[in-house]
């Protein structure tokens, strides 16, 4: 015991010596690098660099901070109801206090300041550990998808200038896990703009250093709960009692030009290339499934801006020419529908029998299924791939029960089942809910072929087996739930009941 003890207090003293050598490398990088926002990282009276709340890059005007969720609903509106209610707020890491808001000079500040009363449209994209060239894809399909946007306003005579549209649209990437980010990806981002690693590890090293005096491990060895107590040690006696989320994001906040895709857009636009849009790439510190990074883009960035309408993607699924703002102007006239999707399409750069099969169920589904369930004014999942919502729609009840898949400890076999396909949950809440804040919720969910998207399917058989399980399994699972719940059907109020 005593070797090992004597052993710890090495291994702590020499982590102590590479600890403080990595700092001051790091403070002169950042000394060379970031001269021109030395405020940002000193203050007057020489005390430790804060690296929680950064400005990094002039050209896109990027920003960083640390943000996490918290929970400050101390009891449930219902207390019969087992669905937890959340009432999250974005908390800004670090500080004296250990807490601080939104910085006062990121874009997200900026953009609830000028529309208080909420933003017209979030874009939330998921990933994981996928390609640069998939993001690529992804986003060209979202740029074209806004300038559609705005150039329908100005044919509708809504003569706004592209300034005054873009703080009223902001695309958020949600990446699942900092250590899943690849080396390329990480590069092409920085060259881009929107990401810069030297923000982030300081603050990893700061808390490896902290769980260090307990002991020798590093930050992803740390467990959760033990994370978060070193990263809430708060003053306020409102944040003590609140309930974190046991996770955190590293918010890189940008505006980038629609020019960097200028070979891709259409070339005819001209000056209009040099335009910018809002821009948010937040990078989850743990890994921790999907449900996870939809629960930051909507408790997190859609609860502080309250858009109208939600967008989501996948990365590597690109909306085609027209497709994002036929769903937009879908909602924007029609006020009674609550959510809506296009047709998912596979993509075949080359012949194959996986890819084939795949390319006829795809088809399959939308012609049958999809055009069939339109008929009653409902459609069983609107994925998470490509589907656009209503935000007043969904931030209550649907938003509660969906995010019930997020405590599995808590949830039955047939529920675990059921959360396999949590988008299933989502649909069937909208249109089963009565009333919304005392009014009367009718809201109808469309399935429009003319809005399409390209996805890349799996093209191993093993993982195709894997997703066909768990999609079936969490298929079966909502059918019956929704049988058995057909009552809330009759007594909504939706207009086909």
């Amino acid at each position: 015991m005593r070797r090992l003890s004597k052993l710890k207090k090495v291994r702590i003293e020499e982590y102590k010596k590479f600890n403080q050598q990595q700092q001051n490398s790091q403070a002169s990088l950042n000394t060379t690098r970031y001269s021109e926002n030395q405020s940002a990282h000193t203050n007057r009276d020489n005390q430790p660099v804060d690296f929680t709340r950064v400005k990094l890059n002039n050209k896109t005007n990027l920003t960083y901070q640390t943000l996490k969720l918290f929970d400050f609903a101390e009891n449930s509106q219902d207390p019969t109801d087992p669905v937890k209610t959340f009432d999250l707020q974005f908390v800004g890491i670090g500080g004296q206090s250990g807490h601080r808001k939104i910085w006062k000079q990121s874009m997200l500040n900026q953009m609830k300041q000028k529309h208080p009363d909420g933003i017209k449209l979030a874009i939330g994209i998921t990933m994981y550990n996928e390609s640069w060239l998939l993001f690529q894809r992804t986003i060209l399909g979202v740029l074209q998808g806004l300038t559609e946007i705005y150039l329908d306003q100005l044919r509708t005579n809504n003569c706004v200038c592209w300034d005054d549209f873009k703080d009223q649209v902001l695309i958020v990437l949600i990446a699942d896990g900092y250590i899943n980010l690849g080396s390329e990806f990480k590069e092409q981002a920085t060259q881009l703009g929107i990401f810069d690693a030297s923000a982030i590890d300081p603050f990893i090293k700061k808390q490896e250093h902290q769980a260090m005096k307990e002991e020798p491990m590093t930050i992803y060895d740390i467990k959760r709960s033990k994370l978060a107590n070193i990263l809430l040690e708060c003053e306020d006696e409102r944040y003590k009692h609140s309930i974190p989320i046991l996770n955190l994001i590293h918010c890189f906040q940008s505006n980038i030009p629609l020019k960097l895709f200028a070979s891709k857009l259409d070339a005819d636009l001209g000056k209009f290339m040099q335009n910018t849009v809002n821009f948010v790439f937040a990078v989850k510190q743990f890994n921790n499934l999907k449900i996870d990074s939809h629960l930051y883009f909507y408790r997190g960035f859609c609860e502080y801006l309250n858009p109208d309408q939600v967008f989501l993607l996948d990365i590597g699924t690109q909306a085609l020419p027209g497709s994002i703002s036929k769903l937009v102007r879908l909602l924007d006239y029609g006020k009674n529908i609550g959510g809506a999707c296009g047709e998912i399409e596979v993509e075949m750069p080359q012949f194959s029998i996986l890819s084939s099969v795949q390319f006829f169920e795809y088809k399959i589904s939308h012609f049958l299924d999809k055009s069939f369930e339109g008929c009653f004014g409902y459609q069983s999942v609107l994925p998470g791939a490509f589907s656009i919502f209503r935000w007043e729609a969904i931030k209550g009840k649907p938003l509660e029960s969906f995010f019930k898949g997020l405590d599995k400890q808590r949830l039955s076999l047939s529920e675990l089942n059921m959360f396999l396909a949590e988008d299933r949950i989502m649909s069937f809440e909208i249109v089963a809910q009565n009333n919304i804040k005392g009014k009367e919720a009718k809201y109808d969910l469309v399935y429009l072929p003319e809005a399409a998207a390209l996805t890349d399917p799996p093209e191993q058989f093993s993982i195709l087996i894997a997703q066909r399980r768990r999609w079936i399994n969490g298929a079966n699972a909502t059918f019956l739930h929704i049988f058995a719940n057909y009552g809330k059907f009759s007594n909504s109020s939706h207009s086909r009941c």
